[in-house]
């Protein structure tokens, strides 16, 4: 596996887009809530907002059903997963990436 990009970034995009997954995270901790806003953050300059995470509850802690980053609300469902290092990040015009997750 390609190593962790530099830790201010711990986000890399694939650069094939017709590949299953879309992009690779490497979180700090298995808290969902505090992780996923660099997420998020890192997902902003692409230019679309994020209105939902689906997530396998099972590869982290409890998280709130929604948390507010940047002035806006983003939905996080839990569905177990048959890979649970994945999750499913959807943008509010259709747009969906499937990110793999590196647990820390």
């Amino acid at each position: 596996m390609t190593p962790p990009p530099a830790p201010a970034s711990r986000f890399a995009q694939h650069p094939d887009p017709s590949g299953y997954v879309d992009a690779t995270w490497w979180p700090r901790s298995g808290d969902l809530g505090a992780e996923l806003p660099d997420l998020i953050t890192a997902l902003q300059p692409e230019s679309w907002p994020i209105s939902r995470v689906v997530y396998d509850p099972a590869a982290w802690s409890s998280a709130p059903p929604h948390l507010v980053v940047d002035g806006a609300t983003v939905r996080l469902d839990p569905y177990t997963f048959e890979l649970s290092d994945t999750m499913y990040v959807y943008g509010a015009d259709g747009i969906v990436l499937v990110v793999l997750v590196v647990p820390a």
